[in-house]
């Protein structure tokens, strides 16, 4: 059952015969029940209640919350002199509502929970003590919003989501950061988080990026990261990994932060790029095959305005419309017979880009003349070019026809239009298409049941979008609850995630 919290205002009347007052909305106090005493003096009196269930029960009701006296008669405040039991009232003397008063909440756990508390006058006739009216005013606890009089299912809402292997972590549109499924997030252990949960050392964050492992800017210009450091990719001069976000001071002042398979990298507003993390494919483009556990300048990248990672390369896009490309070119993801670049070579095949995106096994660019194209690996249909063959050199994908946005992932490609709608290709054999099956797809089809969308991201088996209204949907397996929703149930049609702790 879900638990809920509220504030009961209390209205009670106290008898002329009492040594204490209690309260009335407005001063005027109540008509009494037959046999009782008109009360004289007023007051009132807020008391919130600790978690109640779902379900019967009974409000206790504490002796002592009486804030104020006023005389009926005139409705004026009186000193309290004139109400000598206000500051030591008792159950006993106040055996109603200074005792147990009969409430009722009731609701649903996966829907609308409601909370009612009776209300009217409440009055213990054997002992003519007082006359309660009863009113409820509800708060929802932190899984549950307010709508009226009832909680809903609080669901995530976010400005970033970024997805990779069985995890995914969202920069929430109120700049707290939550990640779900399994991964280093820099939540303190290794465990999977069944549903989004804060990672509170990252709170106010104005940017993160998320591959593994976790960086983040934030709102004072300082870099923090944390997750698996194998290769020194959290640039703190050792490979021991953080369980928390700790500063990267070298990667202090970045303007963006980009997370890749054991490789960090920020640009600068000065024009520079530093990287850190493995370099045994020559990935970080320095001459040489040595990993660098330290923030390295990348000179071959200066002006680079993003950054994009494959399994054992990245690329960069500058301000010319040049792609730029270093590190292994095994799958010819790089448009190269040779298969290790140390240095950056621009990629002719993308001349025009104005993004890039880059994945484990392809990469794609959005031209500025609208069309997208793709190279690299195509085992699965992640080209989106209605083939499986290989592409050694970078193609038209004529079904990505002038979106604006274009996304790599696993297997797969996504991209964005004008008008929100999306379209994705390649690997679905979890459904993680969001289309209400499990075949792989050669062509681009429509994603997300159509919806509107604001950004997607793809992990290994799963995707999570941003929907127009900044909700976070799901699709895909949820063997390590990278779906967020608590369970562990695959999905083929995209879930609103909850919002989580």
């Amino acid at each position: 059952m879900s638990m809920k919290s509220m504030t009961v205002s209390m209205v009670l009347a106290g008898s002329h015969l009492l040594t204490g007052c209690l309260s009335s909305s407005g001063g005027g106090g109540f008509s009494s029940p037959s046999g009782a005493i008109a009360p004289k003096y007023v007051g009132t009196y807020t008391y919130t209640t600790p978690a109640l269930n779902v379900g019967d029960g009974t409000l206790d009701v504490p002796p002592n919350g009486i804030t104020s006296c006023i005389e009926v008669s005139t409705n004026v405040p009186v000193d309290t002199s004139k109400c000598p039991g206000l500051a030591s009232a008792t159950k006993k003397t106040y055996k109603s509502p200074a005792g147990s008063i009969d409430i009722a909440i009731t609701g649903a756990v996966n829907g609308k929970a409601v909370v009612s508390v009776a209300e009217g006058e409440h009055f213990d006739q054997s002992s003519q003590s007082g006359i309660a009216k009863i009113t409820a005013a509800l708060t929802c606890d932190s899984t549950y919003e307010k709508n009226g009089a009832t909680c809903e299912v609080a669901y995530l809402k976010a400005k970033e989501v970024f997805s990779s292997g069985n995890g995914s972590c969202v920069l929430t549109v109120d700049s707290k950061v939550k990640c779900f499924g399994s991964g280093y997030f820099g939540q303190g252990t290794t465990q999977n988080l069944t549903s989004p949960t804060e990672i509170t050392e990252l709170a106010g964050a104005t940017s993160i990026s998320y591959s593994g492992h976790i960086c983040a800017i934030m709102s004072d210009g300082k870099v923090k990261c944390a997750g698996r450091n194998l290769y020194g990719e959290l640039g703190l001069s050792d490979t021991t990994q953080r369980l928390s976000p700790v500063e990267v001071p070298q990667f202090n002042g970045a303007k963006a932060i980009f997370t890749g398979s054991f490789r960090t990298c920020a640009t600068f507003e000065d024009g520079t790029v530093k990287c850190a993390g493995a370099n045994n494919t020559g990935s970080l483009g320095l001459g040489d095959l040595a990993d660098r556990n330290t923030p390295t300048i990348i000179p071959s990248f200066f002006g680079a305005k993003s950054v994009t990672f494959g399994t054992g390369n990245i690329c960069a896009l500058f301000a010319d419309k040049k792609v730029k490309c270093t590190g292994y070119l095994g799958y010819g993801d790089l448009g190269s017979s040779t298969s290790y670049r140390t240095t950056p070579i621009e990629i002719s095949d993308l001349q025009g880009a104005i993004s890039i995106s880059g994945s484990a096994t392809h990469t794609c660019a959005l031209l500025d003349s609208g069309s997208v194209k793709c190279i690299g690996m195509n085992t699965y249909y992640q080209l989106g070019d209605g083939t499986n063959t290989y592409r050694g050199t970078a193609v038209v994908i004529s079904g990505f026809a002038t979106p604006s946005s274009i996304t790599t992932g696993d297997f797969g490609t996504c991209a964005i239009y004008s008008d929100k709608t999306s379209k994705c290709a390649g690997w679905n054999y979890s459904g993680e298409l969001g289309i209400g099956n499990n075949t792989n797809q050669p062509s681009p089809v429509t994603a997300f049941g159509g919806e509107k969308v604001l950004m997607i991201a793809r992990g290994s088996s799963h995707s999570c979008a941003i929907m127009d209204d900044n909700r976070v949907k799901c699709s895909g397996a949820n063997d390590y609850t990278q779906l967020g929703n608590g369970t562990s149930s695959s999905e083929t049609t995209a879930i609103l995630v909850v919002k989580g702790n």
